[in-house]
């Protein structure tokens, strides 16, 4: 029989650390993961291989629960003792640039996290060959950061590439299929094509309702509701985001940094249909989430607020709009969005 702090219990501890991710149940991932760190380190010593896959697991439970100093201090530590264990070429450092591309890109440092991710691909088709499921998710990645970046014709073409290893290597009905229809979707918008753009959509809902998985559902669900939002329809994508959103409470929690982005967009989404006095709940939570998981200066703040000072302004409480937009400004400015700026200034004339 094992102990509670036998080296054989810190395996048990990654799967079920690996499991609570997936189930969203970030506060049990963390127990789990820092337990099988501690009990690896003090069996092998803190730079043994065993502790990469350990820090590796901690750094996604952060990544996934919106801590993203801790998750990159944690794939930090995985790639240092890799890189002394494996050497640069190997699937575990494509692994670990992958998830560092996408908390890069998270902060908005898109060319870093090209850079990231293009290494990461490289090293994947080096070793893994054409069909791996990691190779599509990879350019899923690549394609996200080039549409950041404005360039949707390559956009569109990496996800059509990853779409089609994804659909051979884990079949139609696998929630990452139904994610990479979604983004495939989302790209046919960009470019003008907006039947394009709702047959996938449409598609990755059904994919997810298929695949059972309530977090693919409520993404899907989310992404057409963005898109017939964007399309001039938000009294039908109000009901969208609403169950979205419900689904997504009901798997993380009501104060989780997953709502942000839909809660924002019910917001907009009332005070387009010229409900203002309703959206303001709505983004006042969106803002209050932010602050708490990041801080007051976060530039993931700029969207909510400009949005709650477009919404006070409705409401003709134009005080109020003013704090709003002030505040909006200010971190914009501190994090050089050119554009956001310019707006926020046209506001406040």
């Amino acid at each position: 029989m094992f102990g509670d702090e036998a080296p054989e219990i810190a395996d048990v501890l990654i799967v079920e650390a690996r499991l609570a991710i997936k189930r969203s149940r970030f506060a049990e991932a963390q127990v789990a993961a820092a337990k099988a760190i501690r009990i690896r380190e003090r069996e092998f010593g803190k730079d043994h291989p065993s502790l990469t896959e350990a820090w590796f697991v901690q750094g996604q439970v952060a990544s996934n629960d919106g801590r993203l100093e801790d998750a990159d201090a944690s794939f930090g530590r995985a790639i240092a003792i890799a890189r002394g264990a494996y050497g640069d070429d190997t699937i575990v450092i494509a692994a670990i640039l992958s998830e560092q591309a996408s908390l890069t890109h998270a902060r908005g440092q898109l060319a870093r996290a090209l850079e990231l991710i293009e290494r990461a691909l490289e090293i994947r088709a080096h070793v893994e060959g054409g069909d791996h499921p990691d190779l599509a998710m990879d350019l899923l990645e690549r394609g996200r950061l080039l549409s950041d970046q404005g360039k949707y014709a390559e956009d569109l073409s990496a996800i059509e590439k990853a779409l089609a290893i994804a659909e051979r290597s884990l079949g139609d009905a696998h929630a990452t299929v139904s994610a990479m229809l979604q983004d495939l979707g989302t790209a046919y918008g960009k470019l003008g094509q907006p039947q394009r753009a709702r047959v996938q959509l449409e598609r990755a809902i059904a994919v997810a309702t298929k695949s059972g998985d309530q977090l693919s559902i409520a993404t899907a669900t989310t992404g057409l509701a963005e898109f017939l939002h964007a399309g001039g329809a938000p009294r039908d994508a109000l009901p969208l985001y609403t169950r979205a959103l419900a689904t997504y409470e009901a798997l993380v929690g009501p104060d989780h940094p997953q709502l942000i982005a839909t809660l924002t967009n019910i917001g907009i989404a009332e005070t387009d249909m010229r409900d203002p006095k309703a959206a303001i709940p709505y983004l006042e939570r969106a803002i209050t989430i932010e602050s708490k998981h990041t801080d007051e200066q976060s530039q993931q703040l700029v969207n909510p607020l400009t949005a709650l000072g477009d919404a006070q302004a409705a409401a003709r409480n134009q005080p109020a709009a003013k704090l709003a937009w002030q505040r909006a400004l200010a971190i914009a400015v501190a994090n050089n969005m050119a554009e956001d700026v310019r707006d926020l200034r046209a506001k406040l004339r």
